[in-house]
């Protein structure tokens, strides 16, 4: 109140009339600075409007970077799925196209990665006697060589 009745300017009255002029200048003085009040808290209110949308933007650039982030993200994992799905069909195919004793052996080792199914299906069928192994070991029969007519 002592900035208030330093703009207040004493009028030289008597008696009740001057406490009644004052109490009017007093109330003058008060709805100035109400009004003042007013239009700061006006512009204080635009200016945390302002801020607030900032922080708003800001707070939009952030989610869509995490979206962008997140698109990129999905986007690589749908890329190894889809390798990741290829080695698994070539892995079945693989399985299918075995013997079953090979097959066998190899579900019996748990093998489960085709690398290794394939390495392991190497060393089986190099260990399986084939056929035409023993037929090159046996002796070709001849007839004789002098022409013999039956």
């Amino acid at each position: 109140m002592k900035g208030l009745d330093e703009q207040i300017e004493p009028r030289e009255t008597r008696g009740r009339g001057r406490k009644t002029s004052r109490s009017r200048e007093v109330l003058s003085a008060l709805e100035i600075q109400v009004v003042n009040l007013e239009e700061s808290m006006s512009g204080v209110k635009e200016t945390f409007e302002v801020v607030e949308g900032y922080d708003q933007i800001k707070k939009n650039h952030a989610l869509e970077a995490m979206v962008m982030t997140l698109k990129e993200q999905i986007a690589k994992l749908k890329g190894e799925l889809t390798i990741y799905k290829a080695v698994l069909e070539a892995f079945f195919s693989f399985m299918d196209g075995l013997n079953p004793w090979t097959k066998q052996e190899l579900q019996r080792r748990r093998i489960k990665e085709l690398t290794k199914s394939m390495t392991v299906a190497e060393s089986l069928i190099e260990l399986i006697p084939r056929k035409d192994k023993f037929e090159y070991s046996k002796p070709k029969e001849k007839g004789n060589d002098r022409g013999d007519k039956e």
